[in-house]
């Protein structure tokens, strides 16, 4: 059995670990000491097309999460996460849990209000109310 990881595992590790390195890890402690919410990162996440990961690919997701396709894909980007901020990585997951809660058990119009990019004002739950407050 083949324990390695795919190009996409790879590529997300790739593309998650970009603003971790360049971002996350320099704006860690000032989240952490003013216990803030870490808005700036999780809109790198959304500029880096990874607020979807765990949305059904009809729903215009990329289908991992624990019913999903690839479930270790959403994990790999929550792990690379952590290791540059902790605060984000924890933040992201539970975004995860309730796009992939919402993309399985909502109702179309629901998943429209909520799923649908742009719904949150540049993010998607829970990181909407710390967005709305910037604006």
């Amino acid at each position: 059995m083949d324990f390695g990881f795919t190009d996409r595992h790879q590529e997300i590790l790739a593309v998650v670990g970009r603003p971790g390195r360049e971002n996350f890890r320099y704006r860690a402690a000032q989240y952490d000491a003013g216990t803030q919410s870490p808005i700036a990162n999780i809109l790198d996440f959304q500029r880096a097309g990874l607020l979807n990961l765990t949305i059904r690919a009809e729903h215009g997701g990329q289908d991992s999460g624990a019913l999903g396709s690839d479930p270790l894909l959403y994990l790999l980007a929550v792990e690379e996460t952590a290791r540059h901020c902790p605060g984000t990585a924890q933040r992201v997951h539970i975004h995860y849990h309730a796009t992939h809660f919402l993309d399985r058990l909502a109702t179309e119009a629901q998943r429209e209000k909520f799923l649908r990019p742009g719904a949150w004002s540049g993010c998607a739950p829970p990181s909407a109310a710390a967005c709305r407050r910037r604006g």
